[in-house]
């Protein structure tokens, strides 16, 4: 899964920069997801935590901008 596709351009809020979200069409275990990070350069250290909401939305929040 490439992340750029289903990140929306005005994602990340002035209020939360470190924070993004995005949503599947099919569940995605956790560690699918840090795979994922993982393969565009994202180091586990680099997340804070990775929430999932019943929506299907998964919010991601990064240690630094």
């Amino acid at each position: 899964m490439e992340f750029e596709a289903n990140f929306h351009m005005y994602n990340v809020t002035p209020d939360r920069p470190c924070s993004a979200y995005f949503k599947t069409d099919v569940f995605m275990p956790a560690a699918e997801v840090f795979e994922a990070l993982r393969k565009d350069g994202f180091k586990p250290e680099h997340i804070l935590w990775l929430q999932r909401k019943p929506t299907g939305e998964i919010f991601l929040t990064f240690r630094s901008k």
